[in-house]
């Protein structure tokens, strides 16, 4: 009974909302007192007392809602419906849009290294792998330093780039030696050696040994510290050859160089001369009578204030005009010469022997030249208190002293 009379609750209910709906219609312009229903799946417009009829076999008031499309099915389960699934049997894994796993495509790459598992001898790999997929760390052939020797086995694991190494990938300690410039000297004088060293490549342990021997000419005393050498030239009778040795502390490399001292025995110093305070160079007229084709030579063995000497080149009217200070314009042969060519005028001594005399005397010789050429086979410049003159024969000379000579 209870139940019966909810069922007739409900239907009057039902009727109501029937009736509201078909005034609402009816105001609106709508079904001419029908109502819509829906039917077993279809609208239909009905009158309100086949609508009562309707509800009690479950119709609903209004049209009918369009049928959802039926969801395709998905049997594995991938998110990707069976039409479009080109792998129908992915396991439990990401897929791509055909529904298939890496595994199903044969593109697995699961350390990301770009080799794919199935090539991939080493899994794991971390960094720059090879086409088989493994690291030189994985290889055990990483070099860091470009050395040639592998990591594990390096020592020295920063070698400097092009250096050659050991077995151990350290650098192959090599070592050479400079004794320093040979040197030419007076008898008696102290030499102070300079310019010693050495080129070193490779890091040996401890401070670089330097030594010193004679090894040739005459015996003469000498002393060093580390590395300058002092020699004393007195009783050497011509050269004195000496040998440097470099060496590492631990004795793995040394090197060995020489050098000689070439003592002038002919050599003459002079007492005094003229010095530009301008330039640095000084000059001395030599009264000893001497033949033209000696002086040079006469020359090259005078020193004076350690420097050596050479004929006189004057090269500006400004040291023509200190030359004439020298000896109140006394006469006497420079380095001026046409000997090698009649009439070709050449410095034959000093900085500028075998370059052509281009200052103003001698490049066409106006009216101050004396007895110029004549007779011909005078071969020697002589400056003359009236002028110039080449001349031959026995004569007296000047010797200018300058330090880069």
């Amino acid at each position: 009974m209870a139940e019966e009379r909810d069922m007739n609750a409900r239907l009057i209910l039902m009727c109501i909302a029937l009736l509201v709906v078909t005034a609402g219609q009816a105001i609106a312009g709508g079904k001419g007192g029908k109502v819509e229903m829906c039917h077993k799946g279809n609208t239909i417009a009905v009158s309100v007392t086949a609508g009562v009829a309707h509800l009690r076999h479950g119709d609903t008031i209004g049209a009918c809602e369009p049928e959802s499309p039926p969801v395709p099915a998905d049997t594995d389960g991938d998110g990707v419906a069976d039409p479009d699934d080109a792998c129908p049997d992915t396991a439990d894994a990401a897929v791509d849009i055909d529904g298939c796993s890496c595994q199903q495509r044969g593109d697995c790459d699961s350390d990301g290294d770009g080799v794919f598992d199935q090539d991939d001898i080493c899994p794991g790999t971390e960094s720059n792998p090879d086409a088989d997929g493994c690291s030189c760390q994985q290889r055990g052939d990483c070099d860091s330093d470009g050395d040639g020797v592998y990591d594990q086995d390096d020592l020295c694991a920063d070698t400097p780039a092009g250096d050659e190494t050991y077995d151990d990938g350290c650098t192959v300690i090599t070592l050479s030696a400079f004794a320093g410039d040979d040197v030419n000297a007076l008898p008696g004088d102290m030499v102070y050696v300079v310019g010693q060293g050495a080129v070193l490549t490779g890091d040996p342990a401890g401070e670089l040994i330097y030594t010193w021997e004679q090894v040739g000419g005459d015996p003469v005393g000498f002393s060093f510290s580390s590395p300058p050498l002092t020699v004393d030239t007195e009783g050497s009778g011509g050269t004195a050859t000496f040998m440097l040795t470099v060496s590492t502390a631990d004795g793995s490399a040394s090197a060995t160089d020489e050098f000689t001292i070439t003592v002038d025995l002919d050599a003459v110093v002079l007492e005094s001369a003229v010095c530009d305070p301008d330039t640095g160079h000084c000059y001395a007229r030599i009264d000893t009578l001497t033949w033209c084709s000696e002086m040079k030579a006469a020359a090259n063995d005078m020193y004076y204030g350690g420097m050596r000497g050479h004929l006189a080149t004057i090269t500006t009217p400004e040291e023509r005009s200190f030359l004439a200070t020298v000896a109140r314009n006394a006469p006497g042969i420079i380095a001026g010469t046409d000997r090698f060519e009649e009439g070709v005028w050449v410095w034959d001594d000093g900085p500028e022997e075998g370059q052509l005399i281009e200052w103003f005397p001698w490049a066409s010789p106006p009216s101050n030249f004396y007895h110029w050429s004549y007779p011909e086979g005078e071969d020697y410049i002589s400056n003359l208190a009236r002028g110039w003159d080449d001349l031959n024969g026995w004569r007296r000379y000047y010797v200018e002293f300058e330090p880069s000579w």
